[in-house]
């Protein structure tokens, strides 16, 4: 993952997106010089791609390590993950024993157990989801603030999947 890291490179200022909010207004990227565990890390597709594949085939951790990253943590009762219904609690979850781990959230599907990490800043949005059952992943990086409302579709259209859980995410 020679393209990652968690502070802005000095090599990113040539490989680099620009922004967009729901109307097409550009918006600079934000050239972090601090580390933060949410949100400070610059990546390309293919590095996050090559880091999702490494996890599908347990090749990158040890054992160990490998059952700590997707053995659940929490278990998921809220509503939504953000936002006002954060604290309504639902039942509705236990159905697909959605959960959180030490990076990645979980759900089971019709696909196998599937894992998931998104996120999003000021007009970009990712989502990346993985059933290693079914061998299905897709990594999802866009430079515009009007994926998030359509990533249902693209999800579905991309790989099948009807799964993820998209409306716990606020999408």
């Amino acid at each position: 993952m020679k393209n990652t890291s968690m502070i802005w490179e000095k090599e990113f200022d040539l490989n680099y997106a620009v922004g967009h909010d729901t109307s097409g207004k550009a918006y600079e990227f934000d050239r972090r010089t601090n580390a933060r565990a949410a949100g400070s890390m610059t990546t390309t597709a293919s590095d996050y791609a090559k880091f999702i594949i490494g996890t599908m085939g347990q090749k990158i951790l040890s054992k160990n390590l490998q059952k700590e990253l997707f053995t659940p943590q929490i278990k998921i009762s809220s509503k939504r993950g953000f936002g006002p219904q954060r604290d309504s609690l639902i039942t509705a979850n236990e159905k697909i024993q959605l959960a959180w781990g030490l990076s990645f959230g979980f759900f089971n599907s019709k696909y196998g157990k599937g894992y998931f990490h998104g996120g999003h800043d000021d007009d970009w949005q990712n989502y990346a989801v993985c059933f290693p059952q079914s061998k299905l992943a897709i990594v999802i990086m866009t430079n515009s603030s009007n994926y998030e409302p359509a990533a249902a579709s693209i999800l579905n259209q991309c790989i099948g999947d009807v799964y993820s859980p998209l409306e716990w995410l606020g999408y």
